[in-house]
């Protein structure tokens, strides 16, 4: 292609500006798509800046509740942890009893295990006393007396 073909063929594809004239286009800067960039003040825009006005009401709505919620969340946070310390020093205090009555019981156990030893050590004592010659003469001796006293 020549030179001339090529200013040519540029002329031809380049966009034509509402004056007709390509340089014009040129020096205005890039083309704009009515989409894009609308014109300030049409309704386009209006309604695009009241749909952003909406969404930024919205997220602060949206970060108020979450803000309410997450103080909420804490409120109720900071209660179950004061009720797991009331309930944790209840179940020391329990547990601490429950020592003491476990101790108690342990010692009524050996008190009366010893009591058990003891009453039998007693039978058996009781036994060969009854089992002994002595004795039997003494109660036979009673027996006579009481006899006798009647």
């Amino acid at each position: 292609m020549t030179t001339d073909a090529v200013n040519t063929s540029q002329t031809l594809n380049a966009p034509q500006s509402p004056q007709g004239s390509p340089d014009a286009e040129t020096n205005a800067g890039p083309p704009r798509a009515e989409t894009d960039d609308p014109v300030p003040g049409s309704a386009h825009d209006v309604l695009s800046r009241q749909i952003d006005a909406l969404s930024l009401r919205q997220a602060l709505l949206d970060f108020e509740m979450a803000n309410a919620r997450v103080l909420d969340l804490t409120a109720r946070l900071v209660e179950s942890n004061a009720r797991v310390m009331k309930l944790q020093r209840e179940l020391d205090t329990v547990s601490v009893e429950l020592g003491e009555q476990t101790d108690r019981v342990h010692s009524l156990d050996t008190a009366r295990s010893d009591a058990e030893a003891s009453a039998l050590n007693l039978r058996s004592e009781l036994a060969t006393i009854r089992s002994s010659t002595s004795f039997r003469v003494a109660r036979r001796v009673s027996r006579l007396a009481a006899r006798i006293l009647r």
